[in-house]
């Protein structure tokens, strides 16, 4: 008797811990990575361009548009070409809340390098209403 009690009590406990069809499972990274759209392969950017405040817009060879904000890029948008590679991690793919490392080509002293981070991934109507300097 006192076993099959045990074994009640370790199976309820078991399913407690289950995700129920009403709730979330994971964090909203992990739901943005199963989500088409919300990330990109770097290797597949084909165009960027520098926005405001430190914001890096970036279009890949399937036409999404994703905004970055990096942290002590200055010279980004001085350089013909840029490299976005992910900042932890050895997968190539970014996804939206990653962290990036930005690195533009020779700039006087040497490459510009500077942290990022993947912030949304843009709509066609967000797309439209960037200004045409920022859209890439």
């Amino acid at each position: 008797m006192r076993r099959s009690i045990a074994l009640c009590l370790v199976a309820a406990g078991l399913a407690g811990c289950a995700p129920s069809a009403g709730t979330a499972s994971g964090s909203s990274l992990a739901a943005a990575r199963d989500t088409p759209g919300q990330c990109f392969d770097p290797a597949r950017i084909v165009n960027y361009t520098r926005g405001e405040s430190g914001m890096i817009y970036v279009r890949t060879q399937n036409r999404d548009v994703f905004a970055i904000t990096g942290t002590g890029c200055p010279d980004i948008g001085a350089g013909a070409t840029i490299s976005i590679t992910p900042a932890i991690g050895i997968g190539s793919r970014l996804c939206v809340g990653d962290d990036a490392n930005v690195v533009t080509p020779a700039v006087g002293f040497g490459p510009a390098r500077c942290r990022a981070r993947v912030q949304s991934a843009l709509t066609p109507a967000e797309i439209e209403a960037l200004p045409s300097r920022f859209r890439p």
